[in-house]
């Protein structure tokens, strides 16, 4: 009885013999990107116009940016000033609950302000305005 040679079952790979899609241009990447990250820009035909609402979305991209760098800005400048601050505020941005992240950096009298305090009045004001708030949540519940 003659041995029999074992067959190759692994598949063969055929080379792919198509040829890769053409690579696209940088007009069509942009029309491509506008189209899709901003589904709300109507591209037409005309490249000036569409340039024009390109010219004038990225006008608006821009002013967002930057008022929200000088926001970060101000509110890195406040957490600098305020170390204690910038620790319970992290604390809370890794799930610790508020008044759990304020209890452990601050005591009773740096939670609360007292009269003559600098900033007493606004303080009063959020105070009293929250109160209201309140009550007249209560109220509507109430309602109901």
């Amino acid at each position: 009885m003659a041995e029999e040679k074992e067959k190759d079952v692994t598949p063969q790979i055929e080379e792919n013999v198509a040829e890769e899609a053409p690579k696209k241009g940088n007009k069509e990447l942009f029309y491509e990107s506008i189209r899709t990250n901003f589904p709300d820009v109507e591209l037409g035909d005309d490249d000036e116009e569409n340039y024009g609402k390109a010219n004038e979305l990225f006008g608006r991209i821009k002013k967002e940016s930057d008022e929200n760098r000088s926001k970060a800005n101000k509110f890195q400048d406040a957490l600098d000033a305020d170390p204690a601050a910038a620790a319970a505020f992290m604390s809370f941005m890794e799930g610790t609950p508020l008044p759990t992240a304020l209890r452990k950096y601050y005591d009773d009298d740096e939670l609360t302000m007292k009269e003559g305090d600098e900033g007493y009045e606004d303080y009063k004001k959020a105070y009293d305005d929250r109160k209201a708030e309140r009550q007249a949540a209560k109220e509507r519940a109430d309602a109901f």
